[in-house]
């Protein structure tokens, strides 16, 4: 039996990475695979706690951020460990190009070094390979996994909110994290949206899912725009609560993030059959309708086409089934291990 542990982020609080390690727990046990998460922790003290685990261990697969904790996995797999890092996102690019010279030639060495590299969209993958790193280590895998379809029942009050609005949007993000004159995940520009769509669509409701409030002044801005658009009435946060149970039930999610790896929500809301709209950031699952990031106008005229045309729309998203990430992860699992044990 393959022995294999999980190291990264999971729930709570829940975020994309989380979700996608805490459902790879669940596949990988229902598969019959031996699986061990050691959830929260960074590769610094995992090696220090955990270092000893590697000589029965199969595959170590990390989901880490860091230059540094990448620098460690690289001299790991030079002893001849079998690691597989998931990169999520475009950080890994930011450290190359913006590292001083002697840490980003390090850097680059130790991504050399891992026999496994899975990169969330197309673009990572052919940036490392433009960096030297051997095709044959680098795999673009998203992170979608299918989910359960026994949803747990929603709250008594996102019901009330379902009941006493239509169309229901949702936006969705780990934090409230600013981002130049705005914010990572696009709450802002959700909130802009509302505004320009409450005349067309009086009863109109958005819901904003966050694993938990991050900046606090941020917030409190929001908070306010809330107050001088006069959309308390028409928008509602969920903190802490997981986004899945109710993508169902949504008339369209949207995705408006400023930077982002793929967007593992997207893909849910796919799946559901839920129309969605996310900026063209990066590659995202096929079947988005995509706008320009950033741009208001266009991101209202796809949401508003997409509502004022909805059965057309809604027909398109149930035709698009995102593909399963669990057959391409095994793959890279059994490479790296020798093959099945």
């Amino acid at each position: 039996m393959m022995r294999i542990a999980l190291i990264g982020p999971y729930p709570p609080p829940i975020g994309g990475i989380a979700v996608h390690i805490q459902r790879m727990e669940k596949r990988l046990k229902d598969e019959g695979y031996s699986v061990t998460v050691y959830p929260n922790i960074s590769t610094q003290k995992w090696l220090l706690f955990h270092g000893l685990e590697i000589l029965k261990l199969d595959v170590l697969h990390f989901h880490e951020f860091g230059w540094f904790n990448r620098l460690l996995l690289g001299c790991l797999s030079f002893l001849g460990a079998p690691v597989a890092l998931t990169l999520h996102g475009e950080s890994i690019r930011k450290e190359l190009l913006t590292l001083p010279y002697l840490f980003s030639w390090l850097l680059r060495w130790s991504l050399k070094q891992i026999p496994a590299i899975l990169t969330v969209n197309p673009e990572i993958r052919e940036f490392l390979l433009e960096q030297g790193i051997d095709p044959e280590r680098v795999e673009a895998i998203h992170t979608f996994l299918l989910p359960s379809t026994d949803l747990e029942a929603l709250p008594i009050k996102r019901e009330q909110f379902l009941r006493t609005h239509h169309p229901v949007l949702a936006v969705s993000g780990f934090r409230i994290i600013p981002y130049r004159d705005n914010d990572l995940y696009g709450i802002k520009l959700s909130l802009s949206l509302c505004d320009r769509l409450k005349d067309k669509f009086p009863d109109l409701g958005l819901l904003i899912y966050l694993a938990e409030i991050g900046d606090d002044d941020y917030f409190t801005q929001l908070q306010e725009t809330l107050a001088t658009k006069n959309l308390e009435r028409k928008v509602e946060w969920v903190i802490g609560e997981s986004l899945l149970p109710i993508l169902p039930r949504l008339s369209i999610f949207v995705r408006p993030t400023y930077e982002d790896g793929y967007g593992l929500s997207i893909a849910e809301a796919l799946y559901f059959g839920v129309p969605t709209i996310a900026s063209d950031v990066c590659k995202r699952p096929a079947g988005t309708i995509l706008f320009r990031v950033g741009d208001l106008t266009d991101f209202y005229s796809k949401v508003s086409f997409a509502l004022s045309n909805y059965p057309k729309v809604k027909r398109a998203a149930r035709a698009t089934i995102p593909d399963d990430a669990f057959p391409g992860i095994i793959a890279a699992y059994h490479r790296i291990s020798g093959g099945p044990c």
